[in-house]
């Protein structure tokens, strides 16, 4: 934001206006805090798509999407059948055995099910029209517990804990083949796998946000019970790198 203060002084024999203009920087969640490794990171403020990190993976809003006031700021609001956010060109989710995490804030208005974070080949959710590769990385069973998961032939997961509903909860999924999935829920350790292998689909993925996309619901699920997310998301970060406890005590205390 940028303030301009004019002030004039007049004496008996002169009058003198001084201009002085101040910039402020607009803040959002993505202009500082834990870079190293950033992929992508979506702000969602004014419903905006638009990717903040250095890669510039702008994404696409699908369906019936809102705009509400956020943990920070604002956020995005998935509330009906087959609304949804995607973005392409993550090519480290596509390599298997990299490390990767995701960050992010929820306020779930449902928790009997849905998909958060949804991975594939296509904007679709399924294919790139020659191959068919397709998981649900983060989503709620049909307990509400919400799991977080990776693909090594099968899904390998985390089972968290029932969400509170509309409340703001801080998510943190990492992996690293030495750890495994680790869950953080509000800046605390919740579980973690142990060793495991990640079995990733060989090309340059999608995320998906809130649903499966238009073709997803065949794919991989696990433990998620999966179908569509009801809530708001906001300040949703991806890592080519595992984060630490430290980085994500950070991220939750934003």
């Amino acid at each position: 934001t940028t303030t301009t203060t004019t002030t004039t002084t007049t004496t008996s024999t002169s009058t003198t206006t001084t201009t002085t203009t101040s910039t402020t920087a607009y803040k959002n969640g993505c202009n500082a805090l834990n870079t190293t490794g950033l992929v992508a990171c979506y702000s969602f403020d004014f419903g905006s798509t638009f990717d903040n990190g250095p890669n510039h993976l702008n994404g696409t809003l699908v369906g019936n999407v809102t705009t509400v006031s956020g943990h920070l700021n604002q956020a995005l609001l998935f509330n009906s059948n087959a609304s949804y956010f995607y973005t392409g060109g993550l090519v480290a989710l596509g390599t298997s055995n990299q490390a990767f995490s995701f960050s992010f804030w929820m306020k779930p208005i449902s928790v009997t099910g849905g998909t958060i974070v949804h991975i594939s080949v296509g904007p679709n959710g399924y294919s790139n029209g020659a191959t068919i590769w397709c998981v649900a990385f983060i989503g709620f069973n049909s307990s509400g517990k919400l799991i977080a998961q990776v693909y090594n032939s099968a899904p390998v997961a985390v089972t968290g804990p029932i969400i509170n509903l509309n409340v703001w909860t801080h998510v943190v999924e990492t992996y690293s083949t030495t750890n495994g999935v680790t869950l953080y829920i509000n800046g605390t350790l919740f579980g973690s796998t142990g060793a495991t292998s990640y079995t990733a689909s060989g090309y340059t993925d999608y995320i998906h946000l809130a649903y499966y996309g238009t073709q997803g619901s065949p794919c991989a699920a696990g433990n998620i019970n999966p179908g569509q997310f009801m809530g708001a998301i906001d300040e949703f970060r991806v890592y080519s790198r595992e984060l630490t406890s430290l980085d994500v005590s950070a991220l939750a205390n934003q």
